[in-house]
């Protein structure tokens, strides 16, 4: 029953990050959701791949099972990340938390960073935040950081075969 509420769980939250349904501030359904602003899966990364926004990839390869990131016009972000793990380990080895940042343009700041929630020893995460938007976000960017290291990132927004 409870791997079936997980699975549930995960069902509702990868349809509020891939359909863009919105919460209320209450967490009921919005009549009027906001528009995605941003979809996109997210891509592991590995120690060759290149800096990005002045971000550095991690130390180790990674994989991932399965990503969804969606970021809606009212800055409502939802992350949801499962089999995050480095293959040698079969785990997420020292790494506890993850994050996301949004990048505009060429940008090394992030316009946006999302709240950091667990990453468990099976490489799953779900994040659920809210972030203030710049106006315009040109060429947008999404990395993931771990243990709120804003200087490398794990993953990043796109996809691998």
């Amino acid at each position: 029953m409870r791997r079936l509420s997980r699975w549930l769980c995960l069902g509702l939250l990868t349809s509020l990050a891939l359909g863009g349904l919105g919460l209320a501030a209450d967490g009921a359904l919005a009549d009027d959701p906001p528009s995605p602003a941003l979809t996109t899966s997210i891509a592991p990364s590995v120690p060759s791949d290149p800096v990005l926004h002045g971000v550095t990839a991690g130390g180790a390869p990674w994989v991932i099972r399965q990503s969804a990131f969606q970021l809606l016009g009212n800055g409502q972000v939802v992350v949801v990340i499962r089999g995050l793990v480095i293959p040698e380990l079969g785990t997420p080895g020292p790494v506890t938390s993850v994050e996301a940042s949004l990048y505009c343009g060429n940008e090394t700041m992030p316009a946006a960073t999302t709240a950091s929630a667990p990453l468990s020893e099976k490489g799953n995460a779900v994040i659920v935040s809210r972030v203030k938007l710049p106006s315009t976000c040109l060429t947008p960017a999404v990395l993931i950081n771990p243990n709120e290291i804003g200087s490398i990132y794990i993953a990043t927004s796109g996809f691998s075969g």
